[in-house]
Formats: C-alpha cells, structure tokens, sequence
C-alpha cells in the first residue's frame, strides 16, 4: 500500500485515541482510513444531518481534522466539535441509528476581527467513515470481526433501549406534571448516546460540555454504571435508572469527585439542561411550576445523585 497521506495519519490518531476503536489490530485500523471520504466545508454549510445528500454521510462516523463544527438537534445547538476530534461512532455500532440521529453538523461561521475580511471563517476539513465501509474492512471472521461483534447493536435492542429511556422518563417525578405535548416534546430532544465498559458517562468534576459531559437528565435504557464518590463505588444504577434531576431543574451544583463510569455496554438518553430551559419557554404552565419550586444554589453546595 501507499503511505498514509496527511490527513489519513490525523485521522489514524484519532481512531488509536478512541477506547473502543484502538482494540482493533493496527492493519484494520489503516484499512479504515484508507476507506475515509474526506470533503472540505465552507463556513455555514451542513455537513451531516437535515439537507444533505442521505447517503453521503447517512451511518457516518465524522473525523474532524480542521476547523469547527456546531452540532444541532432540531434547530438547537447541543455543542461544537472542534478539530481534530471523532464524532458518533455510535453510528458504527448501532443498527437503527440513522431515524434516531440526533444530530445535525453546520461548519461553525466564526466573525473575524477584521470586519473587511474576505471570509466570516473557517472551511472544515471533514472525513467520513460509514458503517459499510466499517463493516466491509472489519470483515467476518478474525479478531478484529470478534471485537466488533460483540459490541454491536441491533435494531432490537435499540428499539428497546429507546422504549426503556421514555418508559422511565414518565416514572421520573418532575416530568409528571408536564402536558402530553410538553412531555412529548421533551422526548423529542432527547439525545441517546452509546457508551463501553470503562467509559466515563458522566463527571462532576468536568464542566458543562454539550459534546463531552452534558449537564441535564441521564435516563439508562441498557446496561449498568457504577456511580462514584471520593473514588469509592457508592451505588450501581442499571435499566429504568436516571440520575441528575436536580441539576436539570434547579442548576445544582455537582460533587466534583462524583463519576458515572459505565460497567456494561449502555445505551443513555440525555436531555440537555439548556435545552430543558428552551423547551420550558415555550410552555407557560409548565415555566411557572418550576419556577414556583425552583432555589438559587448555593456556592459550595452538595448535590445528592437523583
């Protein structure tokens, strides 16, 4: 073979950087990026998501190697990915993932200081990888194909995994008291996320991150996590679990050294505090109840996990 361009070798970091991906041997992991569609994105363009070719980037990890992305879920900004960084491997993995893909990528338009400047910013410099090049390059048998089999998903368990967040969802107190419409809505801006045994699902210690640690409501629909505090395993939570609802309603401050460590495979809906306060504008009733219930924090404070 060829030597690996510049890009393929950014993009070979990458993948050796990712916990579960750098299991692979070395040879898959540069069939992988040899099998990289790459595209370079003017400022404002979408990349991934709404409005753009299916099967360009349909079932799609996103290499990020220059630039900036902004992720979106329904016209509202969850995050941005900035290079060089991995996005939804979940994508690899899942195999019913391409309805429920909560994300749209917009190449970030960054104002420059000069207002007379030819370009408002930066193009991004994207790579693709899809599921079937993925599944083509890990083959059926061998050690890399073990690996990743198990590890997949199926349809079926995604369905289901999605079932149990909403399911658990309706038993969480706070959100008894929403309409049929509001609630609907919350489960609309829910984001699922996949996480492997070791993966850090969330962090007290770590700040608001919309990408790496959001702040907001941790539904589990698959798997078990430990929870921990001061580095001792306080509490283990599974199916039907969630966590971090006091955070999500009243901006409660974390124990800095509690950690959310994931045991087996699990499958997580998020929803996102600042998109939790988004959705409460549009609902008077709702806006006012919390409102009514809700406390300043105080600097310093403890938060119990939920």
């Amino acid at each position: 073979d060829s030597p690996l361009s510049e890009a393929a070798q950014q993009a070979l970091e990458l993948l050796k950087h990712n916990a579960l991906l750098s299991k692979l041997t070395t040879v898959c992991l540069e069939r992988l990026v040899r099998h990289l569609a790459y595209d370079r994105a003017a400022p404002g363009s979408v990349v991934a998501g709404e409005g753009v070719d299916p099967n360009s980037t349909r079932n799609s990890a996103i290499f990020l190697l220059e630039g900036e992305l902004v992720i979106s879920k329904a016209g509202m900004e969850i995050g941005r990915l900035r290079a060089p960084s991995m996005w939804d491997i979940r994508q690899l993995f899942c195999s019913a993932v391409t309805e429920s893909a909560p994300r749209e990528l917009t190449v970030a338009v960054v104002p420059c200081a000069n207002p007379t400047a030819k370009d408002l910013g930066e193009s991004a410099h994207v790579a693709f990888l899809s599921r079937q090049a993925f599944r083509h390059v890990v083959g059926t048998e061998g050690p890399d194909y073990e690996m990743v089999a198990a590890h997949l998903v199926t349809a079926e368990e995604d369905d289901a995994a999605q079932d149990a967040v909403i399911d658990s969802l309706k038993r969480v107190g706070a959100m008894g008291v929403l309409s049929e419409k509001c609630f609907a809505t919350v489960t609309g801006k829910l984001e699922m996320r996949l996480f492997y045994p070791g993966d850090v699902i969330f962090s007290g210690a770590l700040p608001d991150d919309p990408k790496a640690n959001p702040w907001g409501l941790y539904v589990v629909g698959s798997g078990t996590a430990r929870v921990t505090m001061f580095d001792v395993e306080v509490r283990t939570i599974s199916t039907n679990s969630s966590f971090g609802v006091d955070l999500l309603l009243f901006d409660a401050p974390l124990n800095p050294t509690m950690e959310v460590v994931a045991k087996t495979r699990c499958q997580v809906g998020i929803l996102h505090r600042h998109l939790w306060k988004t959705i409460m504008q549009r609902f008077e009733e709702e806006r006012h109840y919390f409102n009514s219930i809700s406390f300043p924090a105080e600097p310093g404070a403890k938060q119990s996990l939920v």
